[in-house]
């Protein structure tokens, strides 16, 4: 049953990806100054932290790496499968001149994040608390 709701999740997530990424191209406010410094930022941290947890997971293992960080890891690993794929949307759209045309860009490397992720969510629950 996993593996149709992958199958259906994979153009689900592409649609979502492309609705974001054309909002995001298309509004003023956030593509200059502060709030385009303060996005980046944020979105380079959550990328950083989802390379950070797939470093630690294929250097000692999954098990390994749930004993060795605290319990909060979990609420941390939900919050970037959510932030994961619009953190590099945003990355890939704000503060380009032309934005507007630039989402379309966005959509395969969102689509592959937003891929990994679940399959990293699936196979990492499935091991860790049981199918």
């Amino acid at each position: 049953m996993d593996y149709l709701y992958i199958l259906f999740a994979i153009p689900v997530a592409a649609f979502t990806i492309a609705g974001y990424s054309k909002l995001i191209a298309d509004i003023r406010g956030i593509n200059q100054g502060r709030p385009l410094i303060a996005i980046r930022i944020l979105s380079g941290s959550v990328l950083a932290l989802i390379a950070l947890e797939l470093a630690l997971v294929f250097t000692v293992g999954k098990v390994e790496a749930r004993f060795l960080t605290i319990p909060i890891i979990v609420d941390t690993r939900v919050a970037l499968f959510f932030l994961g794929v619009p953190s590099l949307a945003n990355l890939f759209v704000l503060g380009k001149e032309y934005g507007p045309e630039r989402w379309k860009y966005s959509l395969v490397p969102c689509t592959f994040l937003a891929f990994v992720l679940l399959i990293m969510q699936l196979f990492e629950t499935d091991l860790l608390d049981g199918v």
